[in-house]
Formats: C-alpha cells, structure tokens, sequence
C-alpha cells in the first residue's frame, strides 16, 4: 500500500525528531519548511486524500506561547485553516505542585522546580488544554522526544489506512458526536455528555492502552478538575492496576502511582 511521506519542519523545535521518525516508519520522514505545525502528513479521510497537521511544544514553549496569545491567535487558527485534523503535542514533565502551583522538569535537568510563571498555576495549565480540546484539536501528552515520534508515526499509521478499514472511525475524527461505547450498564453516547466530559473523553483517549475505557471515566468524572483530583482507587475501578492507570496517573500527576497502597480492585469491564 502506497503511503504519503512525514514532512518535518527543518527549523528548531521540529528538527530533532527526525531521525526517530525516520527509523519507526522506515524512512518515511522529510526535512522542509511547513508553513504551519511541525509535522504534517496527508492520508485517507472518508471523502478522499486529507491534510493532518501536529504542532509540538515543550512545558515552557506551552506556557509562553499561551501567555502571550501566540498559540491562540497564530498558530492554531492557521492550523484550523490547513489542516483537516489537528493536534497538539506537550511534551514532558509537568505536575500538580504546592498551593495548585505548576511544577515541572527543565531541558537538561533532573529535577522538579515551580515553574518561573507564576501566573500559570497547574488548573489553568489543565483548563488551557480542555478549552483548546472544545475547539477541535487534539492534544497528546508525551514525556520525551522519542515518545512524541511514537505518536506522531502512530498517527501517520493511522491515517494511512483506507478509511472504510477503521473498525471505529468515529471515536478518532475531529467529529465525535455518534461515538458510543457499550458497557455491562448500558451505552455512553458521546454527544449526550456534558461538553466538560466530553473534553475527558478525548483527553483519556490520547492515552496508551485506555481504549473504549476514555468513555468510563468521562461518565464518572465530568470535567478534567474531577479527573486529576481523583484518588488512585477511583481510576484504577475503571482502569485495573495496569500500564493503562500508570500510564493516566504519570500524565496527570507527573509521577508514576504507588501500587502498592492500592487494595484489590476489579475493574469495570465492557462488553
């Protein structure tokens, strides 16, 4: 099957992602100048050949960008113009610190710090990210460069595929509103949930190894506040002990969780 190439932008901040691009997709990766993101690619929409578009930002770049309204103003409405589907990628670490203050781990550097703007604290670092998600863009939480090319080659695999062979379609286009997950207590339909849950819905479903479960915790936990002030025994009832709650937990928190204070769960299963 014949499969479009990656294009990377060749300037700072997009550049270095290329060699690990490169090797995941057997070579598929190529340097140019992209007017908008940092990585674009074309694929198979259910009309024809589209434009996929993922800008990239590190904690720092992140806060900047929305402090100064770059990110708002430039950058994802010209993305909203481009591309047919649009994401975001922050990348590294960031968690909840003392007195809701935004903590996060430098380029080069070890260790957690209170980052330098204050102004930012770590609700409006969560709640930027539900609002940019209610306008139609995707965001994806990765923690190093590498796992940001994983998930950018994840999604060029995707969209490579012949639309009619994607066994849910619906859950994974920028339109959601006929998702639905069927559970052993009936069926969670995407558009009837609140908009706050519905922004936890596609939150989780960036996740590894969460799946159809982003639907179980937008049902039990309606805004994205609810879900990282949420005890590890709650999300580990819908999400088992798993790589999938680490991987939840690490996301939000900045941390892996402790297991080993959790008592002996039984996940909520589908069906």
């Amino acid at each position: 099957m014949f499969k479009f190439e990656i294009d990377v932008d060749n300037r700072i901040g997009s550049y270095d992602l290329i060699d690990d691009i490169n090797r995941l997709s057997g070579n598929k990766g190529h340097l140019c100048k992209l007017n908008s993101g940092d990585v674009a690619f074309s694929g198979h929409g259910p009309d024809g050949i589209v434009r996929i578009g993922i800008e990239r930002k590190n904690i720092s770049d992140y806060v900047e960008s929305l402090s100064s309204g770059r990110l708002d103003l430039s950058q994802l409405r010209r993305m909203a113009k481009t591309f047919h589907a649009s994401y975001l990628i922050i990348e590294g670490y960031a968690r909840l610190g003392h007195e809701n203050a935004l903590e996060y781990v430098p380029p080069s550097s070890n260790h957690w710090v209170v980052h330098p703007n204050r102004a930012m604290s770590y609700t409006r670092f969560i709640g930027s990210q539900v609002s940019i998600m209610n306008r139609k863009v995707y965001i994806a939480r990765t923690l190093t460069p590498l796992e940001t090319a994983v998930y950018c080659v994840r999604l060029w695999e995707w969209w490579q595929q012949p639309w009619e062979k994607h066994e849910s379609a619906d859950v994974y286009t920028p339109s959601l509103n006929e998702a639905a997950v069927r559970t052993e207590n009936g069926v969670i339909m995407y558009s009837r949930l609140p908009t706050s849950a519905q922004s936890v819905w596609q939150w989780a479903a960036t996740c590894p190894h969460v799946g159809a479960k982003a639907a179980l915790l937008a049902r039990e936990f309606q805004t994205m506040e609810q879900l990282v002030n949420a005890p590890l025994t709650a999300l580990a009832l819908i999400l088992g002990r798993g790589v999938a709650l680490s991987g939840v937990w690490e996301r939000l928190h900045g941390r892996l969780p402790d297991m080993k204070s959790l008592p002996k769960v039984r996940a909520e299963s589908l069906t």
